[in-house]
């Protein structure tokens, strides 16, 4: 699976437990039609603040963050928001989006997962050049353990 991220959401990695890496194609033992397995899909991530075009180091923006809004400063349904508020939050940068297993792997379509989708973090946003795309600039593998049932 692809996925892009930053170096902020990779740092801490070491807390988390490493998952065993199982082989989502075998079939369950027995070979019983219909049995429910326990498989590991390896997710491929794009690392680093996906971006516009080439750009050095230091022009790199923030990781993107939840859009929260404190309760004290709750907008009507009739306010506008700024500008340089709509603008800062469409940038391309890493965002946090659910991705279907099936799109990742459209040759399981024999098998039901569970989740069914999972999230990863993809280069997503407007640049500010038509002639520019969003892209991430790094990758690296993640490996997610799903639940896998062969019908």
């Amino acid at each position: 699976m692809l996925v892009e991220t930053d170096k902020e959401s990779h740092q801490g990695a070491e807390d988390h437990m490493v998952l065993p890496r199982l082989d989502p194609l075998t079939p369950p033992v027995g070979g019983v039609h219909g049995a429910h397995t326990l498989g590991a899909l390896s997710a491929l991530f794009i690392k680093n603040l996906g971006g516009c075009g080439p750009r050095s180091e230091s022009e790199w923006l923030p990781p993107a963050q939840n859009a929260h809004i404190p309760k004290g400063t709750e907008r009507g349904p009739h306010d506008v928001i700024p500008l340089m508020e709509v603008y800062n939050k469409s940038l391309c940068r890493p965002r946090e989006l659910l991705i279907e297993i099936l799109q990742e792997y459209p040759e399981e379509v024999e098998h039901l997962f569970l989740p069914s989708c999972v999230v990863l973090r993809r280069c997503a946003g407007c640049c500010t050049d038509e002639m520019l795309q969003c892209t991430p600039t790094a990758t690296y593998n993640v490996t997610m353990q799903v639940g896998k049932r062969y019908l």
